[in-house]
């Protein structure tokens, strides 16, 4: 976020009652030692992030840095720099002295830019430890050894700094189970398990789980291992194009509602941004009020986060909630529980090689999308963020179905039809010129423009495909006898389909949806 964005953000979270803002941060800040870590992906100065620390102070907030001292590093690890410490690609090498430097450095550099002690590590989610360079030198040990000897090293940098570091818990649990679930009901830990885990903060992070008894197994788990626990909820901005109310409604009561029976007292509502940060993190302020809710009221309900949302920041809980019908199609389990995105898929799939058509067949989506650009319009919100899904849900109805209908008129040999296609195709092309635009009015009002090249190129992509499309259609018209490959590929269902649970419906990834091929990379 722009620096400016962000004072915006920690007024309005203040409005709240929310007193803690953490700032996640992989590699975007600045570590003068490193000119390389963080290089052209927006990073605050140390500067900056002292104006911003002090700026959230004023408010009686306080900005936690949460930074990655193990894995999540795959974009600063990509530099010469890192030759050195890299175990797999984006984790570091555990028992490398010039890791711990490195580490020390982060450190240094967070210790000038907050006046605050308390730290988030990090060290979740580092799936392959151990099994690179690591493996190289030292041979097998397990995943539970080598984190706990590494986060005794970063422990006493800490120390040093006299920081109260607090790590995501993860990992404790994925190296304990057979199937390295964080979740998996039949972990335990023994007394020697216990016993070599440090004296640090865990942060249980779970935004996945609707049933409170969930939440209530793994704090009691978690409490075998700390006696200081935090909990990480999830306002779902992550998984698409749109934000998933349903989950996040259903899960934040859940979780929630055991904090409390448990007596949790440090609460976070997580907004990841995966793939892209398609979705806005102005998608999010029901959610937020929500959690506050859950903080100020003793018989906390969603009609009271609506109206805490109406009262403290004037704003319409309806106009959020909306937003989810994008992912709750027909044939989804009301609530989206399975976190489907099927208009992400929808989107990004190309017309010659529409690898979600299958899925889809016998929903009536144009219906649906343009039942929900109507219901968007009556809002009569006027903000940047509900331009651009006005604008989506008309592309969506107006693309979705498209790739039929070319597949069709090319079996029946009918140029008629397949002229009329390539004209929708050219209205495409200047709706998605559209979408980009407002998208990109959208990103600017938050974001720095660093990261924005990732969605300019997605949006390119869709519009060189649109005309080589209508080339190669053109072609075609000429001369009937000419074959088209792409056409003539038999449609399969994407492998998932709706074979899962909770009807998964698509891979929430660009990079796999667009394309069954490699966009980079061997």
């Amino acid at each position: 976020m722009t620096p400016d964005a962000l004072r915006n953000f920690l007024r309005r979270q203040a409005r709240l009652g929310l007193d803690t803002c953490m700032l996640y941060m992989e590699d975007v800040y600045e570590v003068p030692e490193y000119p390389y870590f963080g290089y052209m992906r927006g990073r605050y100065s140390i500067s900056e992030l002292q104006a911003l620390d002090n700026y959230a102070a004023g408010l009686g907030i306080e900005l936690i840095p949460a930074i990655q001292t193990l894995a999540h590093l795959l974009l600063p690890l990509k530099w010469g720099f890192a030759k050195n410490i890299k175990d797999t690609d984006n984790i570091l090498l555990v028992d490398e002295e010039e890791t711990y430097k490195f580490i020390d450095h982060l450190l240094a550099s967070i210790a000038k830019s907050f006046h605050g002690r308390k730290i988030h590590i990090g060290m979740d989610e580092a799936w392959t430890l151990g099994s690179g360079n690591y493996l190289r030198r030292n041979g097998y040990h397990t995943q539970f050894e080598i984190m706990t000897r590494h986060l005794r090293r970063v422990l006493a940098l800490t120390d040093k700094y006299n920081f109260k570091p607090m790590i995501w818990s993860d990992m404790f649990f994925r190296a304990n189970s057979d199937t390295a679930d964080y979740y998996d009901e039949k972990v335990e830990f023994t007394q020697e398990m216990v016993d070599q885990v440090p004296d640090v903060e865990l942060t249980y992070w779970d935004y996945y789980h609707h049933d409170t008894k969930d939440y209530e197994r793994l704090l009691v788990q978690h409490q075998k291992l700390s006696d200081r626990i935090s909990f990480a909820g999830g306002v779902w901005t992550w998984n698409g194009l749109a934000p998933n109310y349903g989950k996040t409604l259903a899960t934040t009561v859940a979780g929630l509602e055991a904090c409390k029976k448990y007596r949790i007292t440090d609460i976070y509502a997580t907004l990841w941004g995966d793939d892209g940060q398609e979705t806005s993190i102005d998608t999010a302020w029901y959610g937020l009020a929500l959690f506050a809710h859950y903080q100020f009221s003793d018989n906390p309900t969603l009609e009271g986060a609506a109206k805490d949302l109406s009262d403290l920041l004037g704003e319409n809980a309806g106009d959020y909630i909306i937003l989810s019908q994008f992912d709750e199609i027909p044939n989804i389990t009301p609530g989206n529980p399975g976190a489907a995105s099927p208009s992400k898929a929808l989107l990004y799939q190309d017309l010659m090689m529409p690898m979600f058509d299958e899925n889809f067949r016998g929903i009536d989506l144009v219906t649906h999308y343009g039942q929900l650009a109507e219901k968007l319009r009556k809002t009569d919100n006027v903000s940047l963020m509900y331009q651009f899904y006005i604008r989506l849900a008309d592309f969506l109805t107006k693309k979705i179905p498209l790739s039929g209908e070319i597949r069709r008129a090319y079996e029946a040999h009918d140029t008629v039809a397949m002229a009329r296609q390539i004209g929708k195709i050219q209205e495409l092309i200047e709706m998605i010129t559209d979408l980009k635009v407002s998208h990109w009015q959208l990103w600017r009002k938050n974001y720095r423009s660093f990261g924005w090249e990732v969605l300019d190129i997605r949006y390119g992509a869709l519009r060189s495909r649109y005309e080589t499309t209508i080339s190669v259609l053109d072609e075609w018209i000429a001369t009937l006898s000419r074959t088209i490959d792409t056409l003539d590929e038999k449609l399969l269902p994407y492998d998932n389909g709706m074979a899962f649970g909770d009807d998964v419906v698509a891979n929430a990834y660009f990079g796999k949806i667009i394309t069954p091929s490699e966009l980079s990379g061997v």
